[in-house]
């Protein structure tokens, strides 16, 4: 990476040895009609396991309504602050985030997600990872984060709103590719311009 892409990844990006994928390192027999499961339940309990664990000890788990509150506070502000968000002007997420579009989200619900989050990142920090997912890929991503702390997760996760699912997981993936993105955006909007520009001059 460039030094000036490195200056923009923030310290808390402390990654550790993934070893999530090893969740789908199972192996299940099928019947005499090529069906590995009886039934529902059955396909819920090879996912329903913990992969990994976040660290014991963490005193930055909510155990009160009001800290749970307070992360709330933290989350809708983060969901409605576009000052620093990297995608270009006119991009779809800034228009979903500002208030006076026609397709501004309600402030009620963008708190019905926060709680959502909340939910997720404290079953993460408390019980474990388990999550029906099935790309390698993105389960390395995610078990590259066991070692962070709630805060930490929470902290990064207000870097970038968006899937649910990646970002809870993995945060660090779409922050790292919001700054790649932007910047081919940018080149991509410089290359369109000069083309019509050329057009126009024949």
């Amino acid at each position: 990476t460039s030094p000036e892409r490195d200056e923009l990844i923030p310290e808390i990006v402390k990654l550790s040895k993934s070893k999530g994928a090893s969740a789908l390192d199972k192996y299940y027999t099928e019947d005499d009609e090529g069906i590995f499961f009886r039934n529902l339940k059955e396909a819920h309990a090879a996912t329903d396991s913990a992969q990994w664990h976040a660290p014991i000890g963490d005193d930055t788990i909510p155990v009160s309504k009001e800290q749970d509150r307070q992360v709330i506070r933290r989350l809708v502000e983060a969901f409605l602050d576009t000052s620093s968000a990297m995608d270009t002007e006119g991009n779809a997420y800034r228009k979903r985030f500002t208030p006076g579009t026609n397709v501004f989200y309600s402030t009620w619900t963008i708190e019905a997600c926060a709680w959502e989050i909340l939910g997720m990142v404290k079953a993460i920090h408390k019980d474990g990872f388990k999550a029906a997912i099935f790309d390698v890929e993105m389960l390395k991503a995610i078990g590259q984060t066991e070692i962070w702390t709630f805060d930490e997760r929470i902290s990064m996760i207000c870097r970038k709103h968006e899937k649910v699912w990646t970002i809870i997981g993995a945060p660090h993936k779409l922050y790292n590719s919001t700054i790649v993105n932007n910047q081919s955006n940018a080149f991509r909007n410089k290359w369109v311009k000069a083309g019509r520009e050329a057009e126009k001059g024949r």
